[in-house]
């Protein structure tokens, strides 16, 4: 092949359309039937937040108020998910006994229906939630779900690790 077979072949390829993938955008009003890396990374985006995925198959979110959680995608079947798990947790503060995280989650957990603290002996906590599209919801359901989410567990984060007045 001479230089000028070449570079015909190199201006030709320059011409060809690409189909590059292009991330799905947020529709409040879309229904999903099934949940997907695409669909969550539209709405945590339309949530200021940043998404990447793990190396063990789950996704770390870093939201706009500072909370970072973890999403595995559940009840998979098909190649399609009909549920979303998310979890943020929570190291014991050290000025905190385990049975004394033990009662706040209680307390916490009382007073709040939206979210489920969950506690280990350690003393150590998660707020989780789970969500489903058995029938479908909407993105903008799906939104509210997550960002109520990570409200919840920037309240429970401010709960066990109180700001000292004056800072």
């Amino acid at each position: 092949m001479n230089m000028r077979t070449l570079m015909a072949a190199g201006a030709a390829l320059l011409l060809v359309p690409t189909c590059a993938v292009q991330a799905q955008e947020y529709e409040a009003g879309k229904v999903i039937k099934n949940f997907d890396a695409e669909t969550l990374e539209a709405v945590v985006k339309s949530l200021k937040g940043e998404i990447e995925p793990t190396d063990d198959g789950r996704y770390k979110i870093k939201f706009a108020n500072g909370i970072t959680s973890i999403v595995k995608f559940g009840a998979c079947g098909s190649g399609k998910c009909l549920g979303t798990n998310i979890q943020a947790n929570f190291s014991k503060p050290s000025a905190k006994t385990p049975t004394q995280m033990a009662v706040m989650v209680r307390d916490f957990n009382k007073s709040r229906a939206a979210a489920k603290i969950i506690w280990a002996e350690s003393g150590n906590t998660g707020v989780q939630g789970y969500f489903i599209a058995d029938s479908g919801t909407t993105m903008a359901n799906y939104r509210a779900q997550i960002n109520l989410h990570a409200y919840i567990a920037k309240l429970w984060a401010d709960t066990i690790y109180p700001k000292k007045e004056g800072s």
